[in-house]
């Protein structure tokens, strides 16, 4: 079986020297614990986007407005239609977690096409009735929260809690730390105090059973805060991740020789159209 993970944008979470590195980390865990038996997987770079900065010099979100979403999902199309014909690959993943160009993507890919938030949002609604996305920052958490309505699944969503942190910054913490050490690290304790308290009041408050880490940024930090969580009593909760459950999904999917409905996809190839929507 042959996969193929678009990201959302190369910008700050892709350097030449390491490509997506935060994807890489996720597929490499993956492998080294033995899910990915019989399974290639190939990077691809994303549709490139120009860094841009504040007034103080610092890198800004890509994602932080629904006019920056747009342009996220058409250059994520152009890149499905690159691998969508089914020639090379057996699926497609996106492992953006806000699933920008997720519905048209999924209408343009002739092979499986799994998407994180859609992906993780399904694992957790099958495993409790409550589940809670842990994200970086609030505008892009609107954008999650009516991604899962619009998925059906808003009724057991809690939940989007946001950290205040940003795509870029919170690349740049992974990028200058190594895997193991960023506990260890000022801004990388920052990061994981912050997504731990993120959790416990979508545990506390919102009485959550399952949470979701939909950005690749948080699932890097798992196993340093899944540590955390279960030293404070919390080791019931399960944690459910945005790009290893849209593998999981797609590889599924080629087993079970499924693909996403053509009804509730289609093009103007449909060969039988219902009379009304």
């Amino acid at each position: 079986m042959k996969l193929i993970v678009i990201p959302p944008y190369r910008a700050q979470n892709y350097t030449p020297e390491r490509g997506h590195f935060m994807v890489q980390e996720v597929i490499d865990e993956m492998r080294g614990e033995g899910r990915l038996e019989g399974v290639e997987i190939d990077i691809d770079p994303g549709h490139p986007v120009e860094n841009t900065f504040d007034d103080e010099g610092k890198p800004e979100a890509h994602v932080s407005s629904y006019r920056a979403y747009d342009e996220l999902g058409a250059g994520t199309l152009k890149r499905v239609r690159m691998f969508g014909d089914g020639d090379t690959y057996d699926a497609i993943v996106t492992s953006g977690g806000i699933d920008p160009g997720f519905t048209v993507s999924r209408m343009t890919s002739k092979v499986p096409l799994a998407a994180a938030l859609h992906s993780a949002a399904h694992v957790a609604s099958l495993l409790g009735d409550r589940f809670s996305v842990i994200h970086l920052d609030d505008p892009t958490a609107t954008i999650v929260r009516r991604s899962v309505q619009e998925y059906g699944l808003g009724h057991k969503l809690v939940s989007v809690r946001s950290m205040g942190h940003s795509s870029p910054s919170t690349m740049t913490v992974l990028l200058r730390t190594e895997k193991g050490e960023r506990a260890k690290t000022p801004e990388g304790k920052r990061f994981i105090d912050d997504i731990l308290a993120a959790c416990k009041v979508a545990i506390e408050e919102d009485r959550a059973d399952c949470l979701v880490f939909g950005t690749p940024a948080v699932q890097c930090l798992h196993s340093e805060v899944k540590e955390r969580l279960d030293d404070a009593g919390y080791g019931e909760i399960q944690l459910v991740f945005g790009l290893r459950s849209a593998i999981e999904m797609a590889k599924a999917m080629v087993n079970m020789n499924l693909k996403q409905a053509a009804r509730a996809y289609p093009t103007d190839a449909l060969k039988v159209p219902p009379t009304f929507r």
